[in-house]
């Protein structure tokens, strides 16, 4: 069976002639909704569930800029059991916290 051109054209012409509404309408709930100030309000159901709040995550409860921390060592993948090039960067790490603190802990 062959399709006519005048068919596709009859096709592609009424499918983009009706756009589809589903953007149209806005997402509607009772349990959240903006309040007067801008900011969401959260209203508990019949039985006392809220939406949990998850706008104050992040670093300092996302109002702080994440600081730059510089990089200090890159870990490649080894075949095999990965575990002592891990191990290796932390306990160097844990040895350097352990020499600061033995200086710095008596004065304080």
């Amino acid at each position: 069976m062959r399709i006519k051109p005048c068919t596709i054209a009859l096709l592609i012409f009424c499918i983009s002639t009706f756009p589809g509404k589903a953007q149209d309408i806005p997402p509607t709930t009772s349990l959240v909704y903006p309040g007067v100030d801008g900011k969401l309000v959260y209203v508990a159901d019949s039985l006392g569930n809220k939406i949990p709040d998850f706008s104050n995550a992040g670093y300092k409860g996302g109002g702080a800029v994440i600081p730059y921390i510089p990089l200090k060592a890159t870990l490649w993948p080894v075949p095999g059991d990965n575990t002592p090039a891990i191990q290796k960067p932390l306990t160097v790490l844990l040895l350097f916290l352990w020499i600061v603190m033995d200086f710095v802990a008596p004065y304080c």
